[in-house]
């Protein structure tokens, strides 16, 4: 015997309706207390299947009414949120209510406990720019009536981005009031430059003139931004010198620098390509544009720009007679490539996609070169800026761009560094630290440098640098390290006459030197 029965059927669910009351007081402009009082009215409640009705009954399908008699409920809710910061916010919380449920009537539906049920939960919110997260736990317990413990835990967590609005003290964007726009911004500065750098080197009792290097040159910087109603868009910046030296002196003044560079060094290679010719030679130095995305915390940089990484970025050296470690670090200073940059209102940031190769004559990509680098640090508007940075890449370092290569083949490197720079009243202290390898030899740079202006002379700095750079951690005396003392006046706002002392250790290769360096540099609109 079978029974095979067939009804349509209703039934209804109606969710009980409830008020409350609540209040909240700021005891302080951080500090947010709440409380509130809500009445749940359960007797209007009927839950699914608890009232079920067919159009034609059977043996099976039968009508069904269950009354559970639901009596209304009272729940009592007390909070807490402490503004610790812009940015992050803490709170707590804690709530009892009645399950609504009479002690007969537990077991027809899920399970319910019979005592109030208590919760407490603690958590944060912190704003990171236009980005919002809040994360909570918390707890919840209590008896049935049969006089089983029921206890659940709970973790829930929200990450959410703003659309529309303003960051409160966000760098270069413009806010817009209703009814207002901003003007337009828009500007372009041409700069023009010089510079006269000999150099000497002490041969025992007499200077001898030093024609490694700097260079001098004559130059120019070209930088645009362009604005709209919203504020600028684009900034755009060519820097090129022009470097007045020979073929040979430029050909040895890379090698130099870049001397940790030569586990496949060709002297042959340079033999053949040295050549006593003087010619007029050009040094991209900046050619790229950034696109300022999201108000200027998420832009695009393309073309020929600082690598991110260490301190060269922040100070910008190329003029300079002190320079940072990117030579050693890099292999160059700028490269071609794309970037993803901008500056959010706790951090500066810069990541990086370039050739490998420098390029400061021309694009080129040689033996499978590329470069990935990035610097996170404080932003740069902070009297104390550090920051974090890395590197990774086959690099291949030109000629300046020429297709004269002194190496055979592409190095690997890799790099981890930590640098930072801190004003203090008249005194300027830089530092940076990198480890990593050059293929598989482990290599170290460190940089330490103070500059002194003096107060009643403002015109007038004194500087003090020393750097290290071990080439291989594993072997004694592999390393390059200089000591370097300089000064600088300030002739005019354009003028500036530079002179410096430089002590080179030479450990490597076993010989000592000094050198004398001074600069007259002009720079202006």
């Amino acid at each position: 015997m079978s029974l095979e029965e067939k009804s349509n059927h209703y039934h209804e669910f109606v969710y009980p309706p409830s008020w409350g009351l609540g209040i909240a007081y700021k005891p302080t402009q951080t500090l947010t207390l709440t409380a509130d009082w809500q009445r749940t009215d359960w007797t209007k409640f009927k839950w699914p299947f608890g009232d079920v009705h067919y159009a034609k009954e059977g043996q099976l399908l039968k009508n069904t009414v269950r009354d559970p008699d639901w009596y209304a409920s009272e729940a009592y809710r007390f909070g807490l949120e402490y503004k610790y910061n812009k940015r992050l916010t803490l709170r707590g919380g804690y709530f009892t209510e009645d399950s609504g449920l009479p002690e007969e009537a537990e077991g027809l539906t899920t399970t319910f406990t019979g005592s109030p049920i208590q919760y407490v939960n603690v958590g944060f919110g912190y704003q990171w720019d236009v980005w919002n997260l809040d994360l909570m736990i918390g707890t919840m317990w209590g008896n049935t009536y049969t006089g089983v413990w029921h206890q659940c835990y709970d973790f829930a967590f929200t990450f959410s981005r703003q659309f529309g609005g303003e960051s409160e003290g966000l760098p270069h964007s413009w806010a817009i009031n209703e009814g207002e726009k901003v003007k337009n911004r828009e500007s372009s500065f041409f700069h023009k430059e010089l510079v006269f750098a000999p150099e000497y080197l002490f041969d025992g009792d007499n200077l001898r003139f030093r024609d490694i290097e700097p260079a001098n040159s004559v130059g120019f910087e070209y930088l645009r931004n362009f604005s709209g109603a919203h504020g600028d868009w684009v900034t755009t910046d060519l820097q090129v010198r022009f470097p007045i030296m020979g073929h040979k002196k430029k050909l040895f003044r890379n090698a130099s620098a870049n001397f940790n560079l030569n586990t496949d060094f060709d002297q042959g290679r340079m033999d053949d390509a040295l050549t006593t010719e003087l010619r007029i030679i050009y040094e991209i130095h900046n050619a790229y544009a950034n696109f300022k995305l999201n108000e200027g915390r998420s832009n695009i940089k393309i073309g020929h720009f600082d690598v991110p990484f260490g301190l060269e970025p922040l100070i910008d050296t190329h003029a300079a007679l002190l320079q940072t470690q990117a030579s050693k670090n890099i292999g160059f200073k700028q490269d071609w490539g794309f970037s993803v940059n901008g500056a959010l209102p706790s951090f500066d940031y810069e990541v990086a996609a370039t050739l490998g190769t420098g390029g400061i004559e021309k694009i080129s990509r040689e033996d499978g070169s590329y470069l990935l680098s990035g610097r996170v640090g404080a932003p740069s508007s902070e009297n104390f800026q550090y920051g974090f940075s890395l590197l990774y890449g086959r690099i291949f370092p030109s000629v300046y761009g020429t297709g004269d290569y002194l190496f055979e083949k592409a190095l690997l490197r890799k790099r981890l560094g930590l640098d930072g720079q801190y004003l203090y009243r008249s005194y300027v202290f830089k530092g940076e630290i990198a480890y990593g390898k050059d293929e598989d030899r482990q290599v170290l740079s460190s940089l330490f440098e103070v500059d002194y202006t003096l107060p009643k002379y403002q015109k007038w700095q004194l500087e003090a640098q020393v750097k290290s750079f071990i080439n291989d951690l594993e072997k004694s005396g592999s390393d390059d390290t200089t000591m370097t003392l300089g000064v600088s006046f300030k002739v005019t706002d354009e003028v500036t006459l530079r002179a410096n002392y430089i002590h080179d250790f030479n450990l490597r290769l076993g010989k000592e030197e000094d050198i004398l360096g001074f600069q007259l540099y002009y720079h202006s609109l």
